[in-house]
Formats: structure tokens, C-alpha cells, sequence
């Protein structure tokens, strides 16, 4: 690693990226302006096809709208060589946003307010480095760029591909605005929330008003979890629509009501099943109508490998500084990266970007964060693989 010409270098890494931030800003903002919702990322997965293919970077289709490339390294060929993936996600929110930007979406009422469209300009922009690179390692590299993240179904579709098969580990940044520029926010083991939900569908004669049934079923929802869980654990059991579906006689007569529940105790989804069931039950009850629980069973949670989490500590204190590294505990969103962790051990990591102290939380209409962290998050990726392809072992299986 000492050779003048070795491209690990650090001075060589950190002049790659800055001959390349043009091109990872220009893409940023073409993302950015043109967002596609879940399940529907055709003209965005067609743009990353274009840069692939003018690379010369083999890729699989996978699921509707989701594409592994893969790099293969050239370095001299060793025993039992390491396959890491890399992972991005690259649909949008329907949200109309409100940032003013010259570069805002141009599809009214679609937005990247989760930051996707930055996701997905980490990953062009470590396949267009790291194609250049290859000669530098040994091993291979899977891009995942991913569709429908927002309504849970893009990994099991990428899973499903069997494309990741040969995959050793695995890892995910995820961009915030909640935290400055240049952090780096992690974690061990369980770092997301089991959420569940539940659709119920109130029916009445016509004579009584539903959405009057539907006041009281949320009201004892409230009730019931206070009297159910403990003030010191996190648990969150709101409605999240309530829709009229037929009216009488100008009355509401059958309602959906909807229902999302996160905790950070997976014993605590149980209970909740068992509040909403009882509830439901009690207002059938109480107005002498019909309700129907529909119950869906809890997701799965992000899960981080310390052996992995570990290595990427080590690569942000030695390139970032030891102050980039922020600790922090589970939150209460979910993200289906777990359901490659299910089946791939690797970390999920979340990365700042809020600079001026202009920060916001996720899926709002000014979340945007600052072009800056591009190049960062890019460069992370970069060492990060390099990191991994120098470390022999692989633990934590």
C-alpha cells in the first residue's frame, strides 16, 4: 500500500472526489427534479441504465424497477473471495414541495422528502468510481439501486431476484437533515421500530353516523394503550386515515379507519394486537354495529452487525475524524433494509446534512439536504469497500 501508484492512496481517493463533485451534484438535482413514486421509478431506473451502460458496468434487472450492477476487482485473485453490496434506494413521497429551489420537482405534488434522490447519487457515484477502481482490488461489488422502499415491498423484491445470493455483507447510508453535515449516526443490533397496522371497516344500519363510531373506537384505542403499556417504553399506536367509504341518506354509514403501531419491544405487538381487537369489540358494543379488524403482523427491524458497524467506525474516525462518529439509540421509523439483513449481516448507517442549523425531520416539503454531503457519503462508501476488501476475516456470521 505504500506504492506512489497505488490508487487506495488517500490523496488519490480524495482527488477523485473532487474531480467528480460536479457530476455527483448534477445528478443529484436531475433526481431530484424529476421523483417517481413507489413501484413507479421507470424514468429514473431508465437514467441509471444510461450511465451504466455508457461504463461498461454489468447489471441485472430486478423486481419492476430495481437494478444490481456489479464491479468485479482485478487485483490478483485470492482464495475465497468477498462479495459486498451496497445499498440505495430510489423512490419518492406524494408530497408538494415547498423547498424554492431552482432545482425543485417538476412532477407536481411528488417529492424526494426522504432524500432518495441523494441515495441514489451515492450509489452512481461509487459505481462510477469504484468501475474506475477496480484494478485496485480483488473481490466484487453489488450497486443495488432500489424501488418502492416507501411502501416496504422494493428489498423482498431485490431478494427475491436471488441476485444477492453471493453476498457477504451489506450496507445502507440514509441521509438527514436532523443532524450537521458530516455526521455519521449508528448503532448496534436492533437500530428501528416493529411497526404493524390495522385496517378497520366500520358498517352502521345508516340511522347512527360511523364517523361518530369511528371518534369512539380511536378514543378507546387511546384509552386501552395507556392502561396497557408502561409510560418508560416507547410505543406509538396512531390513526393514520380515516375515509369515508358508502353514505345513506346523507349520513356515513361504513368507514375505514387505519391504524400504524410501532414499539421497540417486539413482546409489546401482542398487546397492541389485542387493544385494537378490543376495542373493536367494545364499539361493536356500545353502538350496535359492525366492525372488521384487519390486523397486519409487524415488520422487521433494522439490525446491525457489530463486527461490521465496527469497520465502518474505524473507517469515519481515521478519514472523518473522530467527532463525526455519533452513537445513537433506535428510532421509531421503520425501513425494510432489515429484510436484507434478515439474510445479509451489514449496518445501516445515517449520515448528516443540515447546515446553517437548518434542519427538519423526514417527509416534509422543505426537507432537502445540503449538496455537501455527496461527496462525503460517496467517499465513506469508497474506503469503506476498500476496508472491507483489506480485512481477511469476516466475523459475526
Amino acid at each position: 500500500m505504500k506504492s506512489k501508484n497505488n490508487k487506495y492512496t488517500n490523496d488519490f481517493i480524495k482527488k477523485i472526489i473532487e474531480d467528480n463533485n460536479d457530476f455527483f451534484i448534477q445528478t443529484r438535482h436531475h433526481l431530484h427534479q424529476y421523483p417517481e413514486l413507489s413501484g413507479k421509478e421507470v424514468e429514473t431506473s431508465k437514467y441509471i441504465k444510461d450511465f451504466l451502460d455508457s461504463w461498461n458496468i454489468d447489471y441485472e434487472n430486478a423486481g419492476d424497477n430495481s437494478i444490481v450492477a456489479t464491479i468485479k476487482g482485478k487485483k490478483e485473485k485470492l482464495e475465497n473471495q468477498k462479495t459486498i453490496a451496497l445499498r440505495g434506494d430510489i423512490d419518492a413521497l406524494p408530497i408538494m414541495e415547498e423547498t424554492g429551489l431552482e432545482w425543485a420537482s417538476k412532477n407536481p405534488g411528488v417529492m424526494h422528502a426522504c432524500g432518495h434522490d441523494v441515495h441514489g447519487t451515492f450509489m452512481l457515484g461509487a459505481a462510477k468510481i469504484l468501475n474506475e477502481l477496480k484494478d485496485e482490488f480483488s473481490g466484487q461489488v453489488k450497486i443495488i439501486f432500489q424501488e418502492s422502499e416507501e411502501n416496504g415491498a422494493g428489498a423482498k423484491k431485490v431478494l427475491d431476484s436471488n441476485l444477492l445470493n453471493d453476498v457477504d455483507t451489506i450496507i445502507a447510508l440514509h441521509d438527514s437533515q436532523e443532524l450537521d453535515l458530516g455526521t455519521f449516526a449508528l448503532g448496534y443490533e436492533t437500530m428501528s421500530a416493529f411497526g404493524a397496522g390495522a385496517h378497520f371497516v366500520i358498517e352502521t344500519s345508516g340511522k347512527k353516523n360511523a364517523i361518530t363510531v369511528a371518534g369512539e373506537l380511536v378514543s378507546l384505542i387511546t384509552t386501552l394503550a395507556e392502561e396497557n403499556f408502561s409510560k418508560s417504553e416507547q410505543n406509538v399506536m396512531v390513526p393514520t386515515l380515516i375515509q369515508t367509504e358508502e353514505i345513506k341518506d346523507n349520513i356515513p354509514s361504513k368507514i375505514s379507519v387505519y391504524y400504524n403501531s410501532r414499539t421497540l419491544n417486539f413482546s409489546n405487538e401482542e398487546i397492541m394486537q389485542k387493544v385494537l381487537l378490543l376495542a373493536a369489540e367494545k364499539t361493536e358494543d356500545l353502538f350496535d354495529c359492525k366492525i372488521e379488524a384487519i390486523l397486519r403482523s409487524p415488520g422487521k427491524v433494522v439490525n446491525n452487525n457489530k463486527y461490521f458497524t465496527d469497520l465502518a467506525v474505524d473507517v469515519i474516525k481515521k478519514h472523518f475524524g473522530e467527532e463525526s462518529v455519533q452513537f445513537t439509540r433506535p428510532v421509531m421509523s421503520g425501513e425494510d433494509f432489515a429484510h436484507y439483513q434478515e439474510k445479509i449481516q451489514g449496518t445501516y448507517i445515517h449520515i448528516g446534512g443540515a447546515v446553517n442549523n437548518d434542519y427538519h425531520i423526514l417527509h416534509t416539503s422543505k426537507t432537502c439536504v445540503d449538496d455537501k454531503i455527496l461527496s462525503i457519503g460517496i467517499e465513506f462508501l469508497i474506503r469503506y469497500v476498500f476496508e472491507f476488501f483489506n480485512k481477511s476475516d469476516i466475523k459475526g456470521k
